[in-house]
């Protein structure tokens, strides 16, 4: 994305200097040494925004999407997430959108798994939405409290619940449906691989999730990457669970990748979470 011919909301007030470091910053979006809270510091809290702006860019996935809905659909979703809350904010939901485009792209997901434009939109901004509104207390907290979002969900899965419904209400405003061209079929897909993805954020489903995918190692006998087209079967409903197992794994593990990034990183990322539990 080359920023400096791009007008947009988020470049407003910036100075040259700040769009060099922002371009800079976004050039290593499919590294590892990719730094959020560098990107923080001459974004303006728009980070979601850039990240995942970037990210559909990259896949070339812009086109399919209404931009200005885009934009709107972005800001709302940053203005969701809460600063106050100081672990589960944008800046991991942007973060963990960033890790994403990583494994899928190192992976070579899109060749191995045949991924469709909308399986990555989808799985894109749900990486970047995981989280929204999340108000810093975990699933045991809402349940052993009766809280209303615990009664909503019926104590299961309960903020991740929350964050894909809060997600998609967003989402379908008129002026945010960035995917309004999808058809009946499409949006269908879109809102499965989300749903999806997202409650797989869960760390109760840590277990299932990681005992479903060693069953699909050991049944297409894939290792080292090799063989993982066994998984692409004839049964569109078979193909599309199997795929999506993949891409839930992929969410879920970016989510959990603070050790894989650089340790200034890693160490404020700590910081960050020790501080929101305590």
């Amino acid at each position: 994305m080359n920023l400096e011919k791009k007008e947009n909301f988020a470049m407003k007030g910036l100075t040259p200097e700040q769009v060099t470091n922002i371009a800079t910053i976004l050039s290593k979006i499919g590294s590892y040494e990719f730094n959020i809270f560098e990107l923080d510091k001459y974004a303006g809290k728009n980070a979601i925004y850039f990240v995942l702006n970037q990210g559909l860019t990259r896949f070339g996935l812009m086109k399919y999407l209404n931009e200005p809905k885009f934009v709107e659909f972005s800001k709302e979703l940053m203005e969701g997430y809460n600063r106050e809350v100081i672990y589960h904010n944008d800046l991991h939901g942007a973060d963990v959108c960033q890790t994403t485009i990583i494994e899928i792209e190192k992976g070579n997901l899109v060749s191995k798994l045949k991924l469709g434009d909308i399986d990555i939109i989808a799985v894109l901004t749900a990486a970047a939405a995981h989280d929204f509104k999340h108000n810093g207390f975990n699933n045991n907290f809402q349940v052993n409290r009766g809280t209303d979002m615990a009664l909503t969900y019926n104590d299961n899965t309960v903020l991740e619940n929350w964050h894909v419904s809060q997600t998609f209400k967003v989402l379908l405003k008129q002026g945010n449906n960035f995917i309004e061209g999808f058809s009946p079929e499409e949006y269908r897909h879109f809102r499965r691989r989300m749903i999806d993805c997202i409650l797989c954020t869960d760390m109760a489903r840590h277990a299932q999730l990681r005992s479903q995918t060693n069953a699909l190692i050991s049944q297409y006998g894939i290792k080292n990457g090799e063989n993982i087209g066994g998984i692409l079967v004839d049964d569109p409903a078979k193909r599309f669970d199997n795929q999506q197992n993949i891409l839930s794994q992929v969410v879920h593990t970016a989510d959990l990748s603070n050790p894989a990034k650089m340790k200034e990183v890693f160490d404020k990322w700590t910081d960050l979470v020790y501080m929101e539990i305590f």
